[in-house]
């Protein structure tokens, strides 16, 4: 007999009823046989368990990234504090684990797994990015405890110059470690510098340039950048080179145009390293800073800051 049917994208259709189909007011019931029905409910019965595996699967995976982010939350604490409050709070935020479902719905066992699955791919996320953190601390860790510092700065305001290869030993202890760092400052400074005696690694003592205050009204305070205790290991100082010969060849820079008082060439910019023996005076360190203010009013500094 010809019916009428909706189906599902809600077109209106007449067709005949299948042979074995039964139409009761406006349901449909297709008249199947036993052994049809024990066969669904079988198959009904294996996707839900299925479904049930690999939840637990998940569960099992949860538990053990759990502990490796606790594991390695432990670890960065014995980094930095900071970094491990700022993992921690993220961790916080993932999604919650669904409990498990007492329904034996293969759709309902396919949807907790789901969920589960995307809080596990949120924390592995984390995991990663905690290791990552790790190994990148720790690196910076291990290179702040080498005795000798290899290392590019600049490039400063003037000319854009960049200092390659800069190369000096480390004050700071090899338990503690040290950060070194580059600043360009507009003078006047607003620091005061003192010699201080340090014990170096190598043994023997030498002298260093500290930072023993830093006094409003200079352009240290407003930059924010520089402590008591600071080490000025270096300092850009003003250098004229000479222009090339007749033969071609550069002559010397600095020192002889200025003994014969004659301002040919080009003013560049050197960093100097401040050395360690008590030799090299102190007050020529200061000169050599204040030498900045007859071309552009700008010192550049490296400094070195022990860890506590």
């Amino acid at each position: 007999a010809a019916v009428t049917a909706f189906v599902s994208w809600g077109a209106r259709q007449t067709a005949v009823a299948p042979e074995g189909w039964r139409f009761a007011g406006a349901l449909r019931v297709q008249q199947l046989p036993a052994m049809a029905l024990h066969a669904s409910r079988t198959q009904a019965d294996e996707e839900t368990q299925v479904w049930q595996e690999a939840y637990e699967l998940e569960i099992e995976r949860s538990e053990l990234i759990a502990k490796q982010l606790q594991t390695n939350l432990d670890r960065m604490s014995n980094l930095s504090a900071e970094l491990k409050d700022e993992f921690e709070s993220c961790i916080v935020d993932l999604e919650p684990a669904p409990s498990k479902l007492e329904s034996e719905a293969a759709d309902e066992w396919a949807q907790a797994y789901l969920a589960i699955r995307r809080c596990n791919e949120q924390s592995e996320l984390r995991l990663t990015e905690i290791r990552a953190k790790i190994q990148e601390r720790g690196a910076a860790q291990a290179a702040a405890r080498n005795p000798e510092v290899t290392m590019d700065f600049g490039p400063i305001m003037y000319k854009g110059i960049t200092f390659k290869d800069i190369t000096f030993r480390r004050f700071a202890s090899a338990e503690s470690g040290s950060q070194i760092f580059f600043v360009e400052l507009k003078m006047p400074l607003g620091i005061g510098l003192e010699e201080k005696m340090v014990e170096l690694r190598s043994g023997g003592v030498g002298r260093a340039i500290e930072v023993s205050q830093v006094v409003d009204g200079g352009s240290a305070v407003a930059d924010g950048r520089i402590r008591p205790g600071d080490y000025v290991r270096a300092i850009t100082v003003p250098q004229r080179r000479l222009t090339k010969s007749e033969n071609g060849d550069e002559e010397e820079v600095g020192s002889f145009a200025e003994s014969v008082g004659i301002s040919a060439g080009s003013v560049e910019k050197a960093l100097l390293v401040v050395p360690a023996e008590s030799s090299f005076p102190f007050e020529r360190v200061l000169d050599d800073m204040q030498k900045n203010r007859e071309v552009d009013g700008y010192v550049a500094m490296v400094l070195e800051r022990p860890f506590d």
